[in-house]
Protein backbone atom coordinates (compact mmCIF):
# COMPACT_ATOMS: atom_id res chain seq x y z
CA UNK A 1 0.00 0.00 0.00
CA UNK A 2 1.37 3.53 -0.71
CA UNK A 3 2.13 5.60 2.01
CA UNK A 4 -0.12 8.64 3.13
CA UNK A 5 2.04 11.78 2.54
CA UNK A 6 0.76 14.77 3.87
CA UNK A 7 2.28 18.00 2.64
CA UNK A 8 1.69 20.97 4.29
CA UNK A 9 2.04 24.59 2.75
CA UNK A 10 3.20 27.63 4.34
CA UNK A 11 3.73 29.64 2.15
CA UNK A 12 4.15 29.23 -1.96
CA UNK A 13 3.49 32.24 -3.69
CA UNK A 14 2.85 30.65 -7.13
CA UNK A 15 -0.25 31.26 -9.55
CA UNK A 16 -2.26 28.40 -10.58
CA UNK A 17 -1.90 29.94 -14.01
CA UNK A 18 1.36 31.22 -15.23
CA UNK A 19 1.64 33.36 -18.28
CA UNK A 20 5.15 35.03 -18.05
CA UNK A 21 8.23 33.27 -16.82
CA UNK A 22 9.72 34.23 -13.47
CA UNK A 23 11.98 33.19 -10.06
CA UNK A 24 9.42 32.53 -7.75
CA UNK A 25 10.60 32.08 -3.56
CA UNK A 26 9.16 29.05 -2.13
CA UNK A 27 8.86 28.09 2.30
CA UNK A 28 7.43 24.39 2.16
CA UNK A 29 6.94 22.45 5.10
CA UNK A 30 7.05 18.33 4.87
CA UNK A 31 5.82 16.09 6.58
CA UNK A 32 6.43 12.04 6.02
CA UNK A 33 4.13 9.59 6.97
CA UNK A 34 4.51 9.07 10.40
CA UNK A 35 5.94 5.40 10.43
CA UNK A 36 9.55 5.33 11.50
CA UNK A 37 12.16 3.67 9.40
CA UNK A 38 15.63 5.14 9.93
CA UNK A 39 16.16 9.15 10.71
CA UNK A 40 17.93 9.72 7.17
CA UNK A 41 15.27 7.54 5.47
CA UNK A 42 12.33 9.96 7.02
CA UNK A 43 14.09 12.83 6.58
CA UNK A 44 15.12 12.01 2.90
CA UNK A 45 11.08 11.35 2.26
CA UNK A 46 10.28 14.67 3.79
CA UNK A 47 12.50 16.66 1.96
CA UNK A 48 10.95 14.49 -1.21
CA UNK A 49 7.53 15.58 -0.84
CA UNK A 50 8.35 18.63 0.10
CA UNK A 51 10.00 19.50 -3.06
CA UNK A 52 7.47 17.54 -5.67
CA UNK A 53 4.31 17.90 -4.38
CA UNK A 54 3.99 21.07 -3.01
CA UNK A 55 5.08 22.71 -6.11
CA UNK A 56 2.54 20.35 -8.16
CA UNK A 57 -0.26 21.41 -6.20
CA UNK A 58 0.37 25.07 -6.78
CA UNK A 59 -0.79 24.49 -10.17
CA UNK A 60 2.28 23.83 -12.56
CA UNK A 61 4.30 20.85 -13.59
CA UNK A 62 7.63 20.32 -11.75
CA UNK A 63 11.08 19.48 -12.83
CA UNK A 64 12.09 18.62 -9.46
CA UNK A 65 15.63 17.61 -8.04
CA UNK A 66 14.00 14.52 -6.69
CA UNK A 67 12.46 11.27 -7.69
CA UNK A 68 10.75 8.35 -5.52
CA UNK A 69 9.33 4.93 -6.41
CA UNK A 70 6.90 3.52 -4.86
CA UNK A 71 7.52 6.23 -2.62
CA UNK A 72 11.01 5.18 -2.07
CA UNK A 73 13.54 7.64 -2.56
CA UNK A 74 15.79 5.98 -5.34
CA UNK A 75 17.95 9.41 -5.95
CA UNK A 76 18.72 12.88 -5.87
CA UNK A 77 16.96 13.87 -9.36
CA UNK A 78 13.57 13.51 -10.98
CA UNK A 79 12.53 15.45 -14.74
CA UNK A 80 8.98 15.50 -15.65
CA UNK A 81 7.78 16.84 -18.71
CA UNK A 82 8.21 20.20 -16.44
CA UNK A 83 6.95 24.09 -16.63
CA UNK A 84 8.69 25.06 -13.78
CA UNK A 85 12.04 23.84 -12.35
CA UNK A 86 13.62 24.01 -8.12
CA UNK A 87 16.48 25.79 -8.59
CA UNK A 88 19.47 24.38 -6.75
CA UNK A 89 21.07 26.13 -4.02
CA UNK A 90 17.78 25.83 -1.66
CA UNK A 91 17.67 25.29 1.63
CA UNK A 92 16.34 22.67 3.82
CA UNK A 93 15.71 23.29 8.26
CA UNK A 94 15.63 19.93 9.85
CA UNK A 95 13.74 20.28 12.17
CA UNK A 96 13.11 16.20 13.04
CA UNK A 97 9.85 14.50 14.92
CA UNK A 98 7.08 15.62 15.67
CA UNK A 99 5.48 14.10 18.62
CA UNK A 100 2.65 12.55 16.08
CA UNK A 101 6.26 10.57 14.72
CA UNK A 102 6.15 12.53 11.61
CA UNK A 103 9.54 13.77 10.56
CA UNK A 104 9.54 17.60 9.86
CA UNK A 105 11.44 19.80 7.10
CA UNK A 106 11.41 23.02 5.63
CA UNK A 107 12.41 23.50 2.13
CA UNK A 108 13.49 27.37 1.62
CA UNK A 109 13.72 28.10 -2.38
CA UNK A 110 12.94 29.52 -5.51
CA UNK A 111 10.90 27.68 -8.03
CA UNK A 112 11.72 29.32 -12.00
CA UNK A 113 8.26 28.69 -13.74
CA UNK A 114 8.59 29.00 -17.62
CA UNK A 115 6.11 29.19 -20.02
CA UNK A 116 6.23 29.96 -23.82
CA UNK A 117 6.41 32.84 -25.72
CA UNK A 118 2.71 33.97 -25.89
CA UNK A 119 3.27 35.29 -29.37
CA UNK A 120 4.51 32.08 -30.73
CA UNK A 121 1.86 29.63 -31.72
CA UNK A 122 2.85 25.28 -31.48
CA UNK A 123 3.20 24.62 -34.92
CA UNK A 124 4.05 20.65 -35.00
CA UNK A 125 4.58 17.66 -32.26
CA UNK A 126 6.62 14.95 -31.95
CA UNK A 127 6.67 12.29 -28.84
CA UNK A 128 8.47 14.34 -26.62
CA UNK A 129 8.90 17.17 -28.51
CA UNK A 130 6.81 20.37 -29.37
CA UNK A 131 7.32 22.94 -32.29
CA UNK A 132 6.45 26.80 -32.24
CA UNK A 133 6.20 29.03 -35.06
CA UNK A 134 9.50 30.89 -34.34
CA UNK A 135 11.31 27.43 -35.25
CA UNK A 136 12.04 26.90 -32.00
CA UNK A 137 11.26 23.17 -30.55
CA UNK A 138 11.14 22.28 -26.96
CA UNK A 139 12.20 18.54 -25.29
CA UNK A 140 9.18 18.03 -22.71
CA UNK A 141 11.59 15.73 -21.15
CA UNK A 142 14.57 17.07 -21.03
CA UNK A 143 13.39 20.53 -20.50
CA UNK A 144 15.49 21.64 -23.71
CA UNK A 145 14.88 24.35 -26.23
CA UNK A 146 16.54 23.61 -29.60
CA UNK A 147 17.41 25.76 -33.12
CA UNK A 148 18.61 24.52 -36.09
CA UNK A 149 21.29 26.50 -37.97
CA UNK A 150 21.64 26.94 -41.78
CA UNK A 151 21.46 23.73 -43.40
CA UNK A 152 25.01 24.24 -45.21
CA UNK A 153 28.32 22.90 -44.38
CA UNK A 154 29.49 24.41 -40.93
CA UNK A 155 32.70 24.14 -39.60
CA UNK A 156 32.91 24.68 -35.49
CA UNK A 157 33.64 28.03 -35.94
CA UNK A 158 31.40 29.67 -37.88
CA UNK A 159 29.25 27.31 -35.82
CA UNK A 160 30.14 29.51 -32.67
CA UNK A 161 29.38 32.68 -34.53
CA UNK A 162 26.26 31.81 -35.87
CA UNK A 163 24.75 30.75 -32.19
CA UNK A 164 26.59 33.95 -30.17
CA UNK A 165 25.00 36.07 -32.35
CA UNK A 166 21.72 33.79 -32.69
CA UNK A 167 18.61 36.45 -30.91
CA UNK A 168 15.99 33.79 -31.57
CA UNK A 169 13.02 34.14 -29.15
CA UNK A 170 14.74 36.14 -27.25
CA UNK A 171 18.54 35.04 -27.81
CA UNK A 172 20.55 32.94 -24.61
CA UNK A 173 21.60 30.03 -27.14
CA UNK A 174 24.42 28.17 -26.77
CA UNK A 175 26.26 25.42 -28.15
CA UNK A 176 25.22 21.77 -27.04
CA UNK A 177 27.10 19.74 -24.50
CA UNK A 178 27.78 15.98 -26.34
CA UNK A 179 25.50 14.40 -23.94
CA UNK A 180 22.78 16.87 -24.78
CA UNK A 181 22.90 15.77 -28.51
CA UNK A 182 23.00 12.52 -27.59
CA UNK A 183 19.12 13.01 -26.27
CA UNK A 184 18.19 13.97 -29.22
CA UNK A 185 19.46 10.79 -31.14
CA UNK A 186 16.60 7.76 -32.29
CA UNK A 187 17.38 5.13 -34.36
CA UNK A 188 15.43 5.00 -37.24
CA UNK A 189 13.26 8.00 -36.38
CA UNK A 190 13.16 10.66 -39.50
CA UNK A 191 15.41 10.94 -42.02
CA UNK A 192 18.70 11.84 -39.39
CA UNK A 193 17.59 9.60 -36.67
CA UNK A 194 16.29 12.46 -35.00
CA UNK A 195 12.69 14.30 -34.34
CA UNK A 196 11.80 15.28 -37.89
CA UNK A 197 10.43 18.50 -36.74
CA UNK A 198 14.46 19.48 -35.81
CA UNK A 199 15.10 19.83 -39.93
CA UNK A 200 18.77 18.90 -40.52
CA UNK A 201 20.74 17.62 -43.83
CA UNK A 202 23.84 16.94 -42.36
CA UNK A 203 24.61 13.97 -40.35
CA UNK A 204 27.32 15.36 -37.75
CA UNK A 205 26.61 18.47 -35.32
CA UNK A 206 29.23 19.74 -33.84
CA UNK A 207 29.22 20.52 -29.91
CA UNK A 208 30.80 23.65 -27.72
CA UNK A 209 33.19 20.86 -26.26
CA UNK A 210 36.80 21.15 -27.15
CA UNK A 211 39.46 18.59 -27.76
CA UNK A 212 43.39 19.97 -27.76
CA UNK A 213 43.90 23.40 -29.40
CA UNK A 214 42.46 22.47 -32.66
CA UNK A 215 39.72 20.15 -32.28
CA UNK A 216 36.04 19.67 -31.41
CA UNK A 217 33.82 16.90 -30.13
CA UNK A 218 30.70 16.12 -32.20
CA UNK A 219 27.59 13.80 -32.27
CA UNK A 220 27.45 11.62 -35.26
CA UNK A 221 23.44 11.02 -35.85
CA UNK A 222 24.03 8.36 -38.57
CA UNK A 223 24.90 5.62 -36.02
CA UNK A 224 24.53 7.39 -33.07
CA UNK A 225 27.59 8.02 -31.17
CA UNK A 226 30.11 11.00 -30.30
CA UNK A 227 33.56 11.74 -32.42
CA UNK A 228 35.84 14.90 -32.90
CA UNK A 229 37.14 16.09 -35.74
CA UNK A 230 39.74 19.26 -36.23
CA UNK A 231 37.31 22.27 -35.96
CA UNK A 232 37.61 23.35 -39.52
CA UNK A 233 35.93 20.38 -41.07
CA UNK A 234 32.57 21.10 -42.69
CA UNK A 235 31.33 18.28 -45.03
CA UNK A 236 27.70 17.50 -43.16
CA UNK A 237 28.56 19.28 -40.82
CA UNK A 238 25.91 21.53 -38.91
CA UNK A 239 25.24 23.70 -36.29
CA UNK A 240 22.59 23.27 -33.42
CA UNK A 241 21.66 26.16 -30.85
CA UNK A 242 20.54 25.36 -27.37
CA UNK A 243 19.71 26.34 -24.17
CA UNK A 244 16.78 25.64 -20.97
CA UNK A 245 14.13 26.62 -21.04
CA UNK A 246 13.60 29.96 -19.04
Amino acid sequence: MLKMIYIVLIALLIAPCISIAGTIDVNIKGVDDGVKTTKQQDYKEAVLFAKHEAIERAGVKVKALTTAKDFVVQSDYIESQAEAVLLPGYNVVDVGYQTDGTYLVILIGKVKTSTPDLNSKVVGRDATFIKYSDGVVYDKKTGLEWYTGPGTATSWNRAKQWIKRLQVAGGGWRMPTREELETLYGKDVGTRNMTPLLKNTGWYVWSGETKGSSSAWNFYFRYGYETWRARGASPSFRGFAVRSRR
